[in-house]
């Protein structure tokens, strides 16, 4: 939580799921302190701000996406793969976590809506060959859509009866 915002693997949106997933087990195993705890929820709940304020008309985010912090503006994330592949795993990455995050951290439904619906968009849009080249990036969008679905994307094909 000390970083800038951006920083880290896919534009810092990891280390966000991290902190939501942790808040999860930390129902479960009480592993936080009380204070801790807050810490984290109020991390999480000033990146959600900060996304809901940056977020494209259309839906996406890119690497820019915390806007200007007291260290400026971030530098340039630019990715080898181009705007497309950039908006995609940032907008996907988002979108999963937000999934795992607290009430105090969500995002307003129309927020949720947006994002959904440009992600949607744009991977019916997907030629074969960028399917494969962003493949890894992808999965993220993929599983952030069959959660907020209301689906556990770990039981899709599993026989139910075990």
């Amino acid at each position: 939580m000390r970083q800038r915002l951006n920083e880290g693997v896919c534009y810092g949106q990891h280390r966000l799921y991290v902190l939501a997933a942790l808040l999860v087990r930390d129902e479960e195993f009480s592993l936080l302190s009380t204070d801790r705890r807050r810490e984290v929820v109020e991390h999480l709940r000033s990146a959600t701000e900060r996304l809901q304020q940056t977020q494209a008309t259309e839906g996406y985010w890119t690497g820019a996406w915390p806007g200007a912090e007291a260290e400026g503006w971030p530098r340039d994330l630019a990715g080898p793969l181009g705007p497309r592949a950039d908006r995609l795993l940032a907008t996907g990455h988002v979108l999963e976590w937000w999934a795992y995050a607290p009430p105090e951290a969500q995002p307003t439904p129309e927020t949720v809506q947006r994002t959904a619906n440009w992600l949607i968009t744009e991977l019916e849009q997907l030629s074969e060959a960028e399917i494969r080249r962003y493949y890894p990036f992808l999965t993220h969008a993929g599983r952030a859509l069959a959660l907020w679905s209301g689906v556990n994307p770990g039981q899709i094909g599993r026989d139910s009866k075990g």
